[in-house]
């Protein structure tokens, strides 16, 4: 019982930190390398629409708002979530923990904003320079999270968050609240899957069925392997939607760079 316990607050850990890291990776540097692709781009790209509908060099309030929902809630919560199932494992690296991390989580989740489907990355700029600028939201990521996450872990009660006082409290709420946000999703994308294959789902909602298992195999895997962190080979089965999450992340990299 103490193990789930301990695990649920590490998940839970995990995920408040990747909800905080990235809104401001995510959403903050989401907008300036945005911005930076728009001024790459020349005056004569001011206005031209982009594959999602949005105009180039115009930001606005609802736009920023989705960018950084979307990066907190996606890639927040799945980074964090596996952050809280790796950190074990990346504690003998150290300093190199926010470096080694960050590039890690750009491999396996690179694929979910860096999509070779959309043709902004060419159209707009250099192609070479928009694919470095959103790989290095992901690197800023891991810079972010593996410190939050230690700040977390010191500052949350380990056994009666009641005898911590106030702000002990509130912490532990977060994190509990955290750690049920990730299990919702988790949820979420079960069902989300199981309508995709059984053909219910609305047609253009959500990702296609390859990202969804890469996305779902990460959420349950990396809730398994934290559970059941007193077991050697519980993080193994991680490494399968890790392994694929890299190879369509690597192919779409390639795709836009064309080198394949």
């Amino acid at each position: 019982m103490s193990s789930l316990i301990g695990g649920g607050r590490g998940l839970g850990i995990g995920v408040l930190a990747g909800l905080l890291a990235g809104m401001l990776a995510g959403g903050i540097g989401g907008r300036l390398a945005m911005r930076v692709i728009a001024v790459v781009a020349g005056p004569s790209s001011t206005g031209v629409l982009t594959d999602n509908g949005n105009a180039v060099g115009d930001i606005t309030t609802g736009g920023t708002l989705v960018l950084v929902v979307f990066s907190s809630v996606l890639n927040g919560v799945v980074g964090g979530l596996v952050y809280g199932a790796a950190r074990p494992s990346l504690a003998p690296l150290g300093r190199a923990r926010p470096l080694v991390f960050g590039l890690l989580i750009l491999l396996v989740l690179g694929f979910t904003t860096i999509v070779a489907e959309n043709r902004d990355f060419i159209r707009f700029g250099s192609p070479i320079l928009n694919v470095a600028l959103f790989a290095a939201i992901f690197v800023a990521f891991g810079a972010l999270i593996v410190p939050l996450a230690e700040w977390l872990d010191r500052a949350v009660p380990r056994t009666d968050a009641l005898r911590s006082g106030p702000a002990g409290i509130g912490l532990a709420v977060l994190v509990a609240l955290s750690l049920l946000a990730g299990l919702l999703i988790l949820a979420l994308f079960i069902v989300t899957t199981a309508q995709t294959l059984a053909g219910v789902a609305a047609p253009g909602t959500g990702f296609g069925l390859t990202t969804s298992f890469v996305l779902l195999g990460l959420l349950g895997c990396a809730v398994l392997a934290r559970l059941g962190s007193a077991f050697p080979w519980s993080r193994l089965p991680l490494a399968v939607p890790m392994l694929a999450g890299s190879w369509l992340t690597l192919r779409s990299i390639a795709s836009i760079l064309g080198l394949g």
